[in-house]
């Protein structure tokens, strides 16, 4: 990514849009906010500076609002049923939204298998260029010596995150950001904001939610992941 993009995506809730709009063709500022749980002066204002950095297009519409795509994205009407990412800051992290970002930013996806929270993870890190840590990948590494065969599930749930934990500890004590996908529960989103607040980063956590019950099971009945040793 050039210099200007990458600049484009320095405030947080600009990166939170791009999310949004990876997981639907369209949007306008007014259902982002929505979705996002921000004002809608907040979404206008951030959506205006990633079309000034070449990274949103204003879809032309008939109507009084203004419609927005990525530009990688087709412009065509909104599916219903497509995958939504639901944004949920943890700590009070949706006040300081309108605050300078931090340096070390992690954020965090989510969600059911077959909601779309992989996709998401890695269009993001491959549009930001930042590391992207995915617990299965860990897992299928370590599958073949055969040190989970047996493990109890809890304990291969604490080791799943566990190394993520370590992993993105590493990244911020580099002064780097990353960006996590796995499966999380309240108690480790809590353990990990406290880390990297520590660290002088920000915590978000999006959660991935497929609202069309069909095309989510057909998602898991015809999914393939193709990770090694998984």
């Amino acid at each position: 990514m050039d210099t200007a993009r990458a600049k484009g995506l320095a405030h947080p809730l600009r990166s939170q849009l791009v999310a949004a709009l990876h997981a639907r063709p369209q949007g306008t500022a007014t259902s982002l906010a929505t979705e996002l749980a921000v004002s809608t002066g907040a979404t206008s204002y951030h959506l205006r500076q990633l079309a000034r950095h070449g990274l949103v297009a204003e879809v032309p519409s008939p109507g009084r609002e203004r419609w927005w795509r990525l530009t990688d994205a087709p412009a065509e009407p909104e599916v219903p049923g497509a995958t939504k990412a639901r944004l949920r800051l943890t700590g009070g992290q949706a006040a300081r939204l309108g605050a300078e970002p931090a340096d070390r930013s992690v954020v965090v996806f989510t969600g059911l298998p077959g909601t779309g929270k992989s996709t998401l993870a890695d269009r993001l890190a491959t549009a930001t260029d930042t590391p992207c840590f995915a617990g299965d990948w860990l897992l299928g590494a370590l599958a073949p010596w055969g040190v989970l065969t047996g493990v109890p599930r809890a304990t291969m749930t604490g080791l799943y995150r566990n190394l993520l934990g370590t992993l993105m500890t590493r990244q911020l004590l580099l002064g780097q950001s990353a960006i996590l996908d796995c499966l999380l529960d309240d108690t480790t989103a809590q353990e990990w904001e406290r880390q990297v607040t520590g660290h002088g980063g920000r915590l978000s956590v999006v959660v991935c939610h497929c609202s069309d019950e069909a095309l989510h099971r057909s998602r898991l009945d015809g999914r393939v992941r193709g990770i090694p040793g998984w």
